[in-house]
């Protein structure tokens, strides 16, 4: 999946090597009576945050009370059909998603899912669209510091910084 190195902190950091997915989304093995509930698993491929929607509404069984694990325990509320949708948000700022339908008569993969949209631009008070924040322009390069020089060039480029500031200088006296 990846490597993991370490930072200053001596924390380990995820680096990313292959493709996110979620793989092998799974409900029970049986048929689950309303009222009880089910265990669903999945594996993900590569580094991110799990999300989870059951019926479009976000759920979270981690410790955090934001993201999701795998496994996920359901109660099965009535016969009807109900979805799950499993949304992976990779390191790389990528998202990736998958679904199955479940219900008391068991469960199904979901082959016509498509992940979520991304959410639309902001607006204003207005109505109106906002563009986004303009990049600022880069930084100019700072120039290389390394050069060596020897005591004799460094001496004559200060001679000429002088003339060059007593030029100036004599201009401005004259000018007055």
């Amino acid at each position: 999946m990846g490597n993991s190195l370490r930072n200053s902190s001596n924390r380990p950091v995820p680096v990313q090597t292959v493709k996110s997915k979620i793989a092998s989304l799974a409900g029970p093995e049986a048929a689950v009576a309303p009222g009880a509930s089910a265990a669903f698993t999945w594996e993900t491929q590569g580094y991110g945050e799990q999300f989870c929607y059951v019926d479009g509404a976000r759920i979270a069984n981690s410790a955090d009370r934001i993201h999701c694990e795998s496994p996920l325990n359901l109660r099965v509320a009535d016969a009807g059909n109900h979805t799950l949708e499993v949304v992976l948000l990779d390191v790389c700022g990528q998202t990736v998603a998958n679904g199955l339908f479940f219900g008391s008569w068991g469960w199904r993969p979901n082959i016509r899912f498509t992940p979520p949209a991304p959410p639309p631009p902001p607006v204003d008070a207005s109505g109106a669209a906002v563009a986004p924040a303009a990049m600022p322009a880069p930084l100019a390069r700072p120039a290389n510091r390394t050069r060596r020089e020897s005591a004799a060039g460094s001496a004559k480029r200060w001679r000429a910084a002088g003339a060059t500031a007593l030029a100036g200088a004599a201009a401005l006296a004259l000018a007055l």
